[in-house]
């Protein structure tokens, strides 16, 4: 900008330098649509010139590292299905809007719960073994040691025990 003053004796001139400062503009969040509870998950958004400092806000467990930066990693602690994700960016007049990002948290599976005789007869047949806290998000595997797999279910198991002495029957949920 300039300012000039003239006269019959002449002219006078003088300029300033104006300097403009942008407002910051986020792009979207980037990161994990799909997590898992207990993992951590990093996510992101582009470099705004414009910013001079991100302010992140997370539900859904905690913001490990990098508060204040346009990168954060977190950890997932929620027994929620989903978490939500925000940022904006401070600038030197305004700040960015506020951007949010939903991510979908998968609980791990619940611990199986195997139920059915402990003591049984040699050449016992039929001995039916249950899962008693089925988890529908879960897949489950039965696995034994000894005797002979008559029929097998996501949530029970039927074993006819030979000649065993001992036998071990586990179920693994994934």
């Amino acid at each position: 900008v300039c300012a000039i003053n003239t006269n019959k004796c002449g002219s006078a001139q003088v300029c300033k330098t104006v300097y403009v400062y942008p407002n910051p503009n986020l792009s979207p969040i980037q990161g994990p649509p799909l997590v898992c509870r207990d993992d951590y998950s990093v996510y992101s958004v582009p470099k705004d010139p414009a910013a001079i400092d991100y302010v992140w806000t997370f539900t859904g467990g905690d913001i490990i590292n990098g508060q204040g930066t346009n990168v954060i990693d977190v950890l997932w602690t929620t027994p929620l299905d989903t978490g939500t994700i925000c940022v904006y960016a401070i600038g030197v007049c305004k700040d960015s809007k506020v951007i949010c990002y939903k991510a979908k948290i998968i609980q791990p599976p619940k611990q199986p719960l195997v139920t059915g005789t402990t003591f049984i007869c040699a050449s016992g047949t039929n001995y039916l073994y249950k899962n008693d806290t089925i988890d529908p998000n879960a897949n489950y595997t039965w696995t034994q040691t000894g005797g002979t797999v008559v029929k097998q279910f996501k949530d029970s198991i039927v074993i006819n025990w030979l000649n065993e002495t001992t036998g071990i029957v586990k179920l693994a949920a994934n």
